[in-house]
């Protein structure tokens, strides 16, 4: 059977806090059962920040009319609907402990025009959900980084 959520990368405890960072893939399941893992394991979720961010250089970064759909569904699943679950399935909880901050994180593409239709749609679209969470939620943010050194971004 296919392991679907990696073990933990890190675990850092600060002032008597504990950080965890997972990857996790894109099914909702998996995203319902971390969270109840991590309540039963911890107790409650405090915080969660959703840093899901891919992009297809060789497909999405060509002009509209040359984009292919299953490209861009495939960089918006991730992107957006991945954030949007794991937010989906942490708020219970917080709601339930009467605490909790999520950070999302969007990208410079959520802002200003640049190449990759479904990257700059999900990154678009996730910063508009997260103002309509914030509604909801009060305690909701949106980082828009500027360029980060990361793989991602060189491989654009």
């Amino acid at each position: 059977m296919k392991r679907t959520v990696d073990p933990p990368r890190f675990i850092i405890s600060v002032k008597g806090r504990i950080v965890i960072l997972f990857t996790i893939d894109g099914s909702e399941e998996n995203k319902q059962q971390l969270s109840k893992h991590i309540v039963s394991d911890l107790g409650l979720i405090q915080g969660l920040v959703n840093a899901a961010g891919i992009a297809d250089p060789k497909f999405d970064t060509k002009p509209i009319h040359e984009g292919r759909l299953d490209v861009w569904e495939r960089v918006i699943r991730v992107n957006l609907f991945g954030v949007l679950l794991c937010s989906k399935h942490a708020l219970p909880y917080m709601i339930k402990a009467g605490k909790g901050s999520i950070v999302n994180i969007s990208s410079l593409a959520a802002l200003t025009a640049l190449p990759g239709v479904g990257y700059a749609a999900s990154k678009g679209a996730l910063l508009s959900v997260t103002r309509l969470c914030a509604m909801d939620y009060a305690k909701y943010n949106i980082i828009s980084p500027g360029f980060i050194d990361t793989p991602l971004l060189r491989s654009i």
